[in-house]
């Protein structure tokens, strides 16, 4: 087998009407994101440059639930490994962004882009 090649279960479509499934896919999904955050912090440049990572997400995502808190927590986990968080500047996941990456004691400035979503006939900023 070569490098290049993936392997990987198979995934087989999940009804949305499966709430117990559709609950385990988006938990194993998120904490493979953690996988993914810690792989990528084995990478060290070969010059101090500032990364930057984009966090768009939905602006009708409300405080306190798991999406809000775990957006927190990545984020602030970002800002710490010296990262810059780049947002759509709104409400929801992106405000979660921003908040979490400024609770960082090593974080730059979160930068929102003041983006406009026609279908929410709102600007969007922080």
């Amino acid at each position: 087998m070569s490098r290049n090649e993936v392997v990987g279960p198979r995934f087989e479509p999940v009804s949305l009407a499966d709430e117990e499934e559709v609950k385990h896919v988006l938990v194993n999904s998120v904490l493979g994101l953690w996988d993914v955050v810690n792989n990528l912090t084995r990478l060290r440049p070969s010059r101090r440059d500032r990364y930057r990572v984009t966090i768009f997400g939905s602006a009708r995502a409300k405080a306190g639930t798991f999406g809000d808190e775990e957006t927190k927590r990545v984020a602030a986990a970002l800002a710490e490994m010296g990262c810059d968080i780049i947002t759509g500047g709104g409400p929801g996941l992106m405000q979660a962004a921003n908040e979490g990456a400024a609770t960082s004691p090593a974080h730059a400035s979160p930068s929102g882009s003041g983006s406009t979503y026609p279908s929410n006939r709102t600007s969007m900023r922080t």
